[in-house]
């Protein structure tokens, strides 16, 4: 039987990413009524697990095509814009939520602005 290294790398990811979550849940403990901004990530990420706040926003800077009657038990919206400069006023979020993306924001200077930003929009990360 021969393995491929991406096979190898999807098995040993979805341990990773399970426990990344579990670690967010300890650490964040979201509540029911809480809504939570996803900068740079996409609705089928939450559809893996049981939707444990009242709402998610996902936040691209490109259009996702996301029909939400096809996850009827999970309340996500997609929305366009730049995690460096959003548009949300301050703490308009209970919980900000970025999964590896500031790597991918470019200079310095833009990874320190999305951070800032993500900090000024959510009252938890």
């Amino acid at each position: 039987m021969s393995f491929s290294v991406h096979t190898v790398y999807q098995q040993i990811f979805k341990i990773w990413r399970m426990r990344r979550f579990e670690l967010f849940l300890c650490l964040i403990k979201p509540a029911v009524d809480d809504v939570l901004i996803d900068v740079g990530g996409y609705p089928w990420y939450w559809t893996s697990y049981p939707q444990y706040v009242k709402r998610i926003d996902t936040l691209n800077i490109h259009q996702v095509k996301w029909n939400n009657i096809s996850e009827p038990h999970h309340h996500i919206r997609t929305l366009i814009g730049d995690g460096c400069s959003l548009e949300m006023s301050n703490q308009s979020y209970d919980i900000g939520f970025s999964n590896s993306v500031i790597e991918h924001v470019g200079s310095w200077e833009r990874q320190k602005q999305f951070a800032s930003e993500i900090r000024r929009v959510a009252k938890a990360l």
